[in-house]
């Protein structure tokens, strides 16, 4: 129920900054689902990460994964959790030549190329390619950082969570699953089911 809950909270964020509809609830869970598999990603983290997507109208839905993966590693590089450094970017993407300069600023790693092609493009009125140049060159500064410098048992134990997430999600959206506990829940009361 609560995820339930929390599929229909970004459903009605979506729907109040005019993206209503451009993603199914299964969408909605897989792109949650492939957030959290990142190293020391919680499935809430994820969420809330979706969240801050969600709440910024500028951002159009088909940058979602784009960004998330990049909020992942610059999450990872600046010390932050995965949902501040998602508004960072959403903040950065919806004014794409001002965010250029803020990140030039913290990263260091935007050419002046790049920096004029962000301000151009924003000029012509191309807002997302605008955003498309500067998420790439984020996402270039940034690249692998979540799985830098983890061991091998940190990496054991983020898979072994991934797994776990995985398959307590398959249980929770098992339709199958849920009819059946609801009918033990029926059941069990009325010792149908042989002295339990």
């Amino acid at each position: 129920e609560q995820w339930t809950r929390a599929l229909a909270d970004l459903q009605a964020t979506l729907q109040g900054t005019g993206r209503g509809g451009q993603f199914s609830n299964s969408a909605l869970s897989k792109l949650i689902e492939d957030i959290s598999q990142a190293p020391g990603i919680t499935r809430e983290a994820a969420t809330k990460s979706v969240a801050e997507l969600a709440r910024a109208s500028k951002i159009g839905a088909d940058l979602f994964g784009e960004v998330s993966k990049a909020a992942i590693d610059y999450a990872r590089i600046t010390g932050t959790d995965l949902p501040a450094a998602t508004k960072t970017l959403v903040t950065a993407l919806s004014d794409p030549a001002e965010g250029a300069k803020n990140f030039e600023q913290s990263l260091g790693t935007l050419s002046a190329g790049t920096l004029a092609t962000i301000t151009r493009l924003e000029r012509l009125g191309d807002r997302l390619g605008a955003q498309r140049t500067l998420l790439d060159a984020i996402r270039d500064a940034t690249r692998d950082a979540a799985r830098i410098g983890l061991t091998p048992l940190q990496e054991a134990t983020n898979n072994l969570g991934n797994a776990w997430d995985s398959l307590t999600n398959t249980f929770r959206e098992s339709e199958g699953l849920q009819q059946a506990l609801t009918g033990l829940v029926v059941l069990l009361p009325l010792g149908v089911l042989g002295g339990v």
